[in-house]
């Protein structure tokens, strides 16, 4: 490739000096010279395997996140509720960990982005570091996770003050202050209504709250254990990608809503979970509960 470019005269000019420069921006950008920051349009590319991750002498705390379940609790259909990423944030504040994503969002066109832009935006918090490699097709060995460094949440509730405290405790992080610190973002008892909107990029407070649904919840079958070894596999092989680009990971814990520990035989076919909607008992009767809405109207919710 050449250094010039031609006039409309067809006189070679160079080209203009600030071009190198913002060819090295880029470069370095991609190379997380920004202290490792996922760039934003590259959703499902893992930098630690990739070599992309700039080495650190200094210990580094990871905190690998799943988000259906765990940030978007099955009580809510699949949206992300604001004090369960509140709680994450918290986490990572009081023990220095960074994140990243176990979810298979992240194999999702522009759900990373979408993430980091909702962390950025809404949470002063932000970017994740990096995902776990796409190992669904690759997994001929198993790999171990050790119960201590797993922490399994209710999917129906999502991430609680409980488990976000056994994680920081996994974390290696025991100060008093740091636990108060990440209890105190789980004081919400409407928690379920402020949920985000990838449409609006926007949290907003929902005036039919989604625990009126427990008659009629979902229902949901354990994941296969394919599924589990394949999760913690890509766990495993992100930890190994990161200590050959020089990282010093002295802690680290897996949060997810499935039971990632379970062992035994795996289908030759994973199945990630079936659905099942349970019929209303008979005889169920409607009680009416009143809620404030953001338009300072009373909002009543049907709760069977």
């Amino acid at each position: 490739m050449s250094d010039v470019e031609m006039s409309d005269e067809g006189e070679e000019l160079p080209l203009p000096s600030v071009l190198p420069r913002a060819f090295k921006q880029t470069s370095d950008y991609l190379r997380h010279d920004d202290a490792g920051a996922l760039p934003a349009g590259e959703p499902t590319e893992c930098l630690a395997a990739a070599g992309l991750l700039r080495a650190e002498a200094s210990p580094m705390r990871i905190l690998f996140l799943d988000i259906d379940g765990v940030l978007a609790p099955r009580l809510n259909a699949g949206q992300i509720v604001r004090q369960c990423v509140d709680g994450v944030v918290a986490l990572c504040q009081a023990s220095g960990a960074r994140i990243v994503l176990t979810t298979a969002w992240r194999l999702l066109p522009g759900k990373t982005e979408m993430f980091n832009t909702l962390l950025r935006r809404h949470h002063g918090f932000g970017p994740v570091y990096d995902v776990t490699p796409d190992l669904r097709d690759s997994v001929e060995q198993s790999s171990k996770l050790e119960a201590s460094r797993f922490v399994q949440v209710p999917e129906r509730s999502g991430l609680t003050a409980e488990t976000a405290l056994l994680a920081l405790h996994r974390l290696g992080v025991h100060e008093e202050g740091a636990a108060s610190a990440v209890k105190a973002t789980f004081c919400d008892p409407d928690y379920d209504l402020h949920v985000y909107s990838e449409v609006m990029c926007e949290y907003s407070r929902q005036a039919f709250s989604p625990r009126s649904r427990e008659g009629g919840d979902w229902s949901h079958d354990p994941c296969s254990s394919k599924f589990a070894q394949t999760r913690v596999h890509e766990v495993v092989k992100w930890l190994e990608a990161a200590a050959a680009c020089g990282l010093n990971i002295s802690d680290y814990v897996v949060i997810d809503d499935e039971d990632l520990l379970q062992t035994g035989m795996a289908p030759s076919k994973p199945v990630r979970r079936s659905i099942n909607m349970e019929r209303m008992p008979p005889g169920a009767k409607a009680m009416l509960s009143s809620s404030s809405c953001p338009d300072d109207d009373e909002g009543w919710m049907f709760a069977f």
